[in-house]
């Protein structure tokens, strides 16, 4: 399964558009187009798009035959899932935003000699 199916799945499964979520996510709807035809997914992108549907961001990145995540079995939530339950869309949004800032930061310390 391609990068795009899974994408498609995902949305499907929380009802949005391909562009829809794109656009939720910050990306633009070219950058959707691009993946239809087979471009590729910058980590950080591939990052956003896990953290936006709350898989691991494996799933999206590896070519795979399994079932889409919501056809397996679930994992028990985690407390940050239990926590995001409560908030609504701005503050989700935030808290992506601030997600991928601690990301990118740890990322920078382990490329440090």
């Amino acid at each position: 399964m391609t990068f795009y199916e899974k994408y498609l799945e995902l949305c499907a499964s929380v009802d949005k558009t391909p562009s829809g979520a794109a656009l939720e996510m910050g990306l633009s709807k070219p950058t959707v187009n691009r993946w239809k035809n087979g471009g590729g997914i910058t980590d950080a992108t591939a990052r956003k798009v896990a953290a936006y549907f709350g898989v691991p961001v494996d799933c999206l990145t590896r070519e795979t035959d399994d079932p889409a995540p919501e056809q397996k079995e679930k994992a028990p939530q985690s407390d940050v899932d239990r926590l995001m339950e409560g908030l609504n869309a701005e503050s989700i949004r935030k808290l992506r935003e601030y997600a991928e800032l601690l990301l990118l930061g740890q990322e920078k310390e382990e490329k440090k000699p």
